[in-house]
């Protein structure tokens, strides 16, 4: 199958009826912010009747902008419904990869990434407690160091609630500490340190 580009208005687009992505408000505002500032970077996909099949969002928000006109690919033939199903859950869920959180927090500032769409869960369990910069300031202060994990939203939710658990018990308030300020990093210590 092949594609090319064409302009359409707007107004002649129509957005699938069972299309299965949400669109949050949050979503929504971030887009926006994207498009006011660099453009509509990403063509919409359409089929041959009109029917969008990826870019229901950047049409709402081009629509909100008052832009008239759109890039969109179209295939060169009519998708059957199963293609066009198909290729909408493809264009919504078959990225590719992942962040890589080693290459994000040595490269990146962690209040730009949240500017740009990121959330305090996307990165794991370091807005939880371990602070919002990914680095000890002044450097690094030996004995103390700081360690990066790229975990699950759900691994997240079920640490974050064990140590949260553990700094509620008796014998953490007599945990030995080395000296470390920060009760997160003492509580994942004490939940592990006697596990053999």
């Amino acid at each position: 199958m092949k594609w090319h580009l064409e302009k359409r208005l707007l107004s002649d687009l129509k957005e699938w009826e069972i299309n299965p992505r949400d669109l949050t408000t949050k979503g929504i505002a971030d887009l926006r912010k994207s498009i006011e500032k660099f453009g509509c970077a990403e063509p919409l996909v359409i089929n041959t009747d009109n029917t969008i099949c990826g870019g229901h969002g950047r049409k709402k928000v081009l629509t909100m902008m008052g832009i008239k006109e759109v890039d969109c690919y179209l295939p060169d033939r009519e998708l059957t419904a199963k293609e066009f199903k198909e290729l909408n859950i493809r264009l919504n869920k078959n990225i590719a990869g992942t962040f890589n959180m080693d290459i994000l927090s040595s490269n990146f500032e962690v209040e730009d990434l949240k500017e740009w769409g990121f959330e305090d869960k996307d990165m794991g369990i370091f807005d939880n407690g371990y602070g919002t910069d990914f680095s000890l300031k002044n450097g690094d202060k030996l004995p103390f160091q700081q360690i990066t994990f790229t975990l699950a939203d759900e691994q997240v939710k079920f640490i974050n609630q064990k140590i949260e658990d553990v700094k509620k018990t008796e014998p953490f308030k007599y945990c030995e500490t080395f000296g470390n300020e920060n009760s997160n990093g003492n509580a994942l210590y004490f939940l592990i340190r006697d596990m053999k």
